[in-house]
């Protein structure tokens, strides 16, 4: 049997990336952003790639660069995602994630240094600073663009990004009560929201920790989430009269963490990791069943929304 031979054009580019790993990495602590096509029940649907015969990974410093990009997209379709896919969210990419991407000649990630509706000035980590456009098959001159001029989001207090966010009420109008609530709260919708009024992020961060829990137990959503977002979704659950489930949250802080809980994640995580999974079948599971299903915190969503209208409406 013939024994291939291996390319050495292409070992030699991984080996010249090796070299270059921790001039690119993140600084610890931190990660890059990249951009996501989302379903309407919050699963991802697939990394947004540039494309063109250069194309590559996007990705970006901070969170709300990442968010301010997303405007200047056009739908998933327009890229070749099923219709299943209803628009996009903002991902930190894992370390061992872009190590992996990194060293795969045939990928390129572009450091995002500006956003506009003509496309992205992008600096590619292994090439000179250089502008990519946002090619789009419905664009005979390839760039993207807006039909009117884009609000260009602001970093406010406590890291949110102002942009308007808040929908048309005709928009909505019509709809069944579970889409109604999504497209309000979709502005916002990931588990640490930086985007979106207050109003918004109240939705959107309770169904996302209620998702995470129904995916893998009040343990796991506390794992994911950091202190600060822990802190967000009970002051929600307060906020929107759900007072069974903050006090169901509550019990299994207190169950794991005791009556002060560490202030940071990786300390949290720390502590879940040594708890065995049967103490938790035990302690936390029955906490869990008790959260299960979104469902039940719709009519306190609907009525959130009638007493909090300029949350939601821009009329």
């Amino acid at each position: 049997m013939a024994v291939e031979e291996p390319n050495d054009e292409i070992s030699k580019l991984i080996a010249e990336r090796m070299m270059r790993v921790q001039d690119v990495r993140p600084p610890e602590g931190h990660s890059y952003y990249v951009l996501e096509a989302q379903t309407a029940a919050g699963e991802r649907a697939g990394m947004f790639w540039m494309p063109g015969t250069e194309g590559g990974v996007p990705v970006f410093q901070s969170r709300e660069l990442a968010t301010d990009a997303l405007q200047f997209i056009p739908p998933p379709q327009v890229f070749g995602f099923d219709e299943d896919a209803v628009g996009w969210g903002v991902q930190p990419m894992p370390a061992e994630e872009f190590l992996t991407l990194f060293l795969n000649p045939s990928v390129t990630f572009y450091v995002v240094l500006k956003v506009s509706d003509s496309g992205f000035e992008a600096q590619p980590l292994t090439d000179p600073q250089r502008v990519m456009p946002l090619a789009s098959p419905s664009d005979a001159d390839g760039m993207v663009r807006s039909g009117s001029e884009p609000a260009l989001a602001q970093v406010g207090g406590e890291g949110v990004v102002n942009a308007e966010t808040r929908l048309a009420r005709a928009s909505v109008e019509g709809l069944p009560p579970g889409e109604r609530l999504w497209r309000l709260m979709e502005p916002a919708f990931d588990h640490d929201a930086t985007v979106g009024t207050h109003g918004q992020r109240v939705l959107a961060l309770t169904t996302y920790f209620i998702r995470d829990v129904e995916n893998g137990g009040l343990d796991q959503a506390l794992y994911n989430f950091p202190p600060a977002a822990v802190d967000f979704v009970l002051k929600g659950f307060d906020e929107l009269g759900a007072d069974e489930h903050a006090a169901t949250v509550r019990a299994g802080i207190f169950a794991l963490f005791g009556a002060t809980p560490p202030e940071t994640q990786n300390e949290r995580r720390r502590i879940l990791d040594t708890r065995p999974r049967a103490w938790l079948d035990e302690h936390i599971d029955p906490l869990s069943d008790r959260l299960m299903g979104e469902e039940k915190l719709q009519n306190c969503f609907l009525h959130y929304v009638e007493a909090h209208p300029s949350e939601f409406f821009v009329d």
